[in-house]
């Protein structure tokens, strides 16, 4: 578990600490640029703790039941309701976080279905030649007036 000095930092200075913690993070752009970030700054067992947590958060928003997620994610009762405490309680971070991942959920599922129905549509043979036939009788007819 990590730990923090029992001698507390002036309120100053671990405010701008954290400014620049913050801005750190947020200009960061590329993906690459955050995982090596994340990769020296984190231990392995940290990195894992987190992106458990973030995953214990989008299950709990999905509705998943406590016993799946830890099955499927191997964590106890007691962090599942951890991070649903913290989520209920001042969980505006979560919130945007778990929101911005569903929300891209349902953006690669809509495109999905899109490209399915298309595909469906273009590639079924009945259709395609319907559409042909119908393409060359209106060629035929326009040849005709000229």
């Amino acid at each position: 578990m990590p730990q923090v000095s029992r001698n507390p930092l002036r309120k100053r200075v671990e405010g701008r600490m954290y400014e620049i913690f913050e801005k750190t993070i947020t200009d960061l752009r590329k993906a690459e640029d955050v995982r090596n970030f994340i990769t020296d700054l984190l231990t392995p067992t940290e990195k894992i703790m987190l992106a458990k947590r973030l995953a214990i958060a989008v299950l709990l928003a999905k509705e998943c039941d406590y016993r799946n997620i830890s099955k499927t994610l191997k964590v106890s009762f007691a962090t599942i309701n951890s991070v649903a405490r913290q989520n209920a309680i001042a969980g505006i971070g979560y919130k945007v976080a778990v929101g911005k991942i569903l929300g891209e959920e349902k953006l690669k599922e809509s495109f999905l279905n899109i490209s399915e129905e298309l595909s469906k549509l273009f590639s079924h043979p009945l259709k395609h030649g319907k559409i042909e036939a119908r393409y060359q009788r209106k060629r035929m007819e326009n040849d005709e007036e000229i």
